[in-house]
């Protein structure tokens, strides 16, 4: 699988293609500002190279992304496309030293992603914040990903 070349932020990773209309909605969803002044512009990835990319491979595809300053991806999966509210997986791409590894992720449904993506922009958030009160640091990896029970 190729690395992607325009590793601009914010960055949203189409990995399901079933459903071509229903990515299109997300799309137009994502794409209306968030404030009158938002200037934000989403970098869509939409290549079916990528179909089915789990969390592990996404660091083969993006392999240096602090230096590239990609500290989140926001992926369009199959729950995003099927789930009425469209949740869009946000993973952290580098961590927190000490405290998180990368690889940790959470959803946020397709209508709060713009602002999700401009706390996380200004530094007023961060993956943590999306945690569920009772998230079980336990069942996270020692590889960094986060398992799901």
């Amino acid at each position: 699988m190729k690395p992607i070349s325009n590793l601009r932020s914010p960055l949203v990773l189409r990995t399901d293609f079933s459903d071509n209309a229903v990515w299109e909605q997300i799309c137009r969803i994502l794409d209306k500002p968030f404030y009158d002044t938002d200037k934000m512009k989403i970098n869509y990835v939409n290549d079916p190279e990528y179909a089915g990319v789990s969390i592990a491979q996404l660091f083969s595809i993006i392999p240096d992304p602090k230096s590239a300053e990609l500290f989140y991806v926001f992926i369009v999966d199959g729950t995003t496309i099927s789930d009425p509210t469209h949740p869009l997986l946000v993973v952290d791409m580098v961590g927190d030293p000490g405290y998180t590894k990368p690889g940790l992720y959470a959803r946020v449904i397709a209508d709060d992603i713009r602002d999700t993506m401009q706390q996380f922009e200004i530094a007023n958030m961060d993956i943590e914040d999306l945690l569920p009160f009772d998230f079980d640091d336990e069942a996270y990896r020692e590889d960094g990903y986060y398992d799901e029970e």
